[in-house]
Formats: structure tokens, C-alpha cells, sequence
């Protein structure tokens, strides 16, 4: 089981911020194994194993099928020439 601790710092610039934590306890064992999987011998050596960051990734479906990026407004459309997606804008000659 893993507890992630979700700082939460609210300031609505007329008050004084707060802060807050929200914890969260999940079965990931994939993590859990990753994170408990160091140690350390009577010589000296040692394996120390940290998280350091957590993303929330997009679904799948939230990206776009032309370059990858976020989805943009109609870009997945194989007639989009939408012009914030880099790889299926105005005069690009094919998707390949």
C-alpha cells in the first residue's frame, strides 16, 4: 500500500492562502516493489530508491492521432488543417 500526501496551498489574493493536505491510500504494487526494492551490504554499498515526481498523464484518446501533442480543436480528424497541431498544419503535404 502506498500514501500519497496531496499538498493543496489556496490563496484567493484578498486573504491570507491556507494550506492543506489530502492523503490517499492505493494499492500499486508495481510502485510499492520499485520503491522497497533497495538496501545496502556491510561493505559500503547501497541502493536507494526515491520518487521524485508524479504526472497525470492524458488518456489516450485525449491526444492527438497527427503529432502526439494534446488534442487540439478537430485535429483528429484525418481532413483537420488545424494549425496549432505541428505535424498536420497549414502546408504539410501528407502524415507519414
Amino acid at each position: 500500500m502506498i500514501r500519497f500526501i496531496i499538498k493543496r496551498h489556496m490563496d484567493n489574493g484578498r486573504t491570507v492562502g491556507t494550506s492543506t493536505f489530502e492523503t490517499f491510500d492505493v494499492d500499486v504494487p508495481e510502485l510499492e516493489a520499485a520503491l522497497t526494492g533497495g538496501g545496502h551490504d556491510h561493505a559500503g554499498s547501497y541502493d536507494v530508491r526515491e520518487l521524485v515526481g508524479v504526472e497525470v498523464l492524458p488518456a489516450e484518446s485525449d491526444l492527438c492521432q497527427n503529432c502526439g501533442d494534446l488534442a487540439h480543436p478537430g485535429c483528429n480528424s484525418e481532413f483537420s488543417a488545424e494549425p496549432a497541431c505541428r505535424f498536420w498544419g497549414p502546408g504539410a503535404a501528407s502524415r507519414t
